[in-house]
């Protein structure tokens, strides 16, 4: 352990130094706090213009995907062939088999035709990976949580040095059609983006990633002041409809509402859309008891703050009759509304940066979001998390502060530090395990 004030510059060009704690995995995987499942970010840290020719612009202000760096995308690669989310918990299958099975074969379901006695086949029940057994096949909000949207097409659009070798094609999962279920399902295509039920036969032969850990359910109430809060995301939702709102109103419309006594809403990024929706139901594709103003007859195209970054000049959004996930223009079409807000609080973040102060739950996503030159300050907490200052920046980070900000009030303690790409950090107040 290292105590007191650790000041003076860590420099790290070629150099890495590695502090090892055992806790900071097994925190993740066996002590979950309540709403410790966190729906990652997409991974877009650009932001686009609303009219052609859509380049570039500044995020500051804007409300779009990029504006905003929550749950950081962070995984574990094990030296076992299988990946840990620290966002979601999940421990994921890190290469597939590179074979391609249809929809009953990949969740191990018998079929006359399709997966027989004689042959049968159950990819993910039959695994054995990393000293477990209990591997199946993700839900389809699950398998979208390890998308990295700020991949254009062809892909693949996922992080290839986190899973190697992922296919540029289709993945199963778990979720048939809630409207033709006999014939379709549910999967998330690596290349375009796309993720549909009406496109993918179940007999149709596609690759399969496996994934082992709670499966991801619901837990919606109903606040009784215009919003529902799902316990399970800690993601509050705006209960009511709006009208259609073109993408740059629908930004400002969610960055300027009040509701519930919170101002701290924002348009949802397209993974957080995906968890509003509940697979199992159909027109509409969310909780008719929550959500009782979404139409049963229709579909609505509900907008996220997310870009097509393969083209800008459209934004993904979700159909509300059977979850779906596609692209429309930002000038053309027109988008229904949910805003959405993280019940933390910034106040209650133990993170933030100095100018502009954005507040975080873990100093590492403070670090990716952040360029060059900028400070961060941590409370005087413990946080279950080990650094990896890797991208080349210069920073300065500062811990003790009390909850009001106040500093130097006591250490922050971490559970490791990895130095390894970085060019300059100073640090002080921090107790290192």
């Amino acid at each position: 352990m290292i105590a007191g004030n650790v000041s003076g510059e860590r420099k790290a060009s070629g150099i890495g130094i590695v502090v090892m704690a055992l806790c900071a995995l097994f925190c993740v995987m066996f002590a979950l706090p309540a709403h410790a499942f966190k729906v990652p970010d997409t991974g877009q840290k650009l932001c686009y213009d609303s009219a052609s020719p859509f380049g570039e612009v500044s995020c500051a202000g804007s409300g779009q995907d990029g504006a905003y760096s929550i749950n950081t995308p962070s995984f574990t690669v094990n030296a076992d062939g299988t990946v840990t989310d620290n966002n979601t918990g999940l421990m994921w299958q890190q290469r597939d088999d590179g074979n391609t099975y249809n929809w009953w074969q990949a969740n191990g379901i018998s079929h006359t035709t399709h997966n027989p006695t004689i042959s049968f086949v159950d990819v993910c029940g039959s695994l054995e990976l990393g000293g477990y057994t209990d591997w199946r096949t993700p839900t389809f909000n699950e398998l979208v949580t390890i998308v990295d949207y700020s991949l254009a097409q062809p892909g693949p659009t996922i992080d290839t040095s986190v899973f190697p070798e992922t296919q540029q094609e289709l993945y199963w999962s778990g979720n048939i059609s809630a409207t033709y279920g006999g014939t379709y399902a549910w999967g998330y295509h690596f290349y375009y983006g796309w993720a549909r039920s009406a496109m993918y036969y179940k007999k149709d032969y596609y690759y399969v990633r496996c994934v082992r850990g709670e499966q991801v359910v619901q837990d919606l109430v109903d606040n009784g002041d215009g919003t529902v809060t799902d316990n399970k995301t800690g993601l509050m939702w705006q209960q009511e409809e709006t009208d259609p709102l073109y993408w740059v109103a629908a930004l400002s419309y969610c960055e300027e509402l009040s509701l519930g006594g919170y101002s701290d809403w924002r348009l949802p990024t397209i993974k957080e859309l995906v968890f509003l929706m509940d697979y199992s139901m159909d027109y509409p594709a969310a909780n008719p008891v929550f959500f009782p103003g979404m139409p049963t007859d229709l579909c609505q195209y509900y907008g996220a703050s997310t870009n097509r970054v393969t083209n800008p000049a459209s934004h993904w959004n979700l159909s509300s009759c059977n979850g779906e996930v596609w692209s429309q223009s930002k000038i053309y079409n027109k988008t229904y509304v949910k805003c959405v807000r993280n019940t933390t609080s910034s106040t209650d973040r133990s993170v933030k940066t100095a100018d502009p102060v954005v507040y975080y739950n873990y100093i590492q996503d403070a670090y990716d979001a952040v360029s060059s030159t900028q400070t961060i300050l941590a409370q005087a907490v413990t946080l279950d998390e080990s650094l990896n200052f890797a991208g080349g920046k210069t920073i300065i980070l500062i811990g003790g502060y009390d909850s009001d900000w106040a500093s130097n009030s006591g250490y922050t303690t971490i559970s490791g530090l990895t130095v390894g790409g970085a060019d300059k950090v100073a640090i002080s107040y921090f107790i290192i395990k």
